[in-house]
């Protein structure tokens, strides 16, 4: 409606919003503010989450990398010198090791097959003779990762003839070891076994084992 004043002026009326309008209005405004605060807090929630994430992982490859290299600093310990001389890469170690494991089987092979000779020779003797095994001596000398270590089995009554266990010590000391242990043990009631440690002196390198196995077979037997 467009009423008209007294003047015959024709006037606009704007119109007037009802009440439960506005209230419906403030309701649809006051709904929305929430829904962008939840928005906004999940957001947040994401990025937090996503960092730390991102540090556990962190923290995680540290520690793996940190134990590896504890991993890797123990297995050098392990290797005997000469298997790690001018080789510094991990790569390298871990083929070094690998060579120094196929090594030991194959020596812990021999020494089995040797035992086992020993043992069915030191049978054959007690069955023929108590005395021939009294008067056998066996030497077996191995390299070891700071020097070497000999092994001698001797009858009772032969190890004392001849140079016996000092002649042994001398021999080890003339080839440039030094010797750090002996201990003497029974293996029987006809059998010693004698084991001796020893290292190489600073001025030596290299000791060939099967030669000394060979002059310390010869010295006590």
């Amino acid at each position: 409606m467009f009423p008209l004043q007294p003047s015959g002026e024709l006037v606009f009326v704007a119109p007037s919003s009802h009440p439960d309008e506005v209230i419906l209005h403030n309701q649809i405004a006051n709904h929305a503010l929430p829904d962008n605060n939840n928005i906004k807090e999940t957001r947040r929630k994401r990025i937090d989450e996503c960092n730390t994430k991102r540090v556990l992982h962190r923290e995680t490859e540290r520690q793996r990398r940190q134990e590896m290299a504890n991993l890797y600093a123990s297995l050098r310990t392990l290797l005997p010198l000469e298997y790690i001389k001018g080789k510094r890469s991990v790569s390298d170690h871990m083929q070094e090791a690998v060579n120094y494991i196929k090594h030991m089987q194959k020596r812990i092979q021999e020494l089995k097959m040797r035992r086992e000779k020993r043992s069915n020779f030191s049978g054959t003797k007690i069955g023929s003779s108590n005395s021939d095994e009294k008067s056998v001596n066996f030497v077996e000398v191995t390299q070891g990762r700071d020097g070497v270590e000999i092994l001698i089995s001797s009858g009772c009554n032969s190890f004392g003839l001849g140079p016996g266990l000092s002649g042994v010590l001398q021999e080890l000391q003339a080839s440039g070891l030094n010797v750090v242990s002996c201990l003497s043990t029974k293996e029987n009631d006809r059998r010693f076994l004698h084991r001796i440690h020893a290292e190489l002196v600073d001025d030596v390198k290299h000791i060939e084992i099967p030669v000394m196995q060979e002059r310390l077979i010869h010295l006590i037997n």
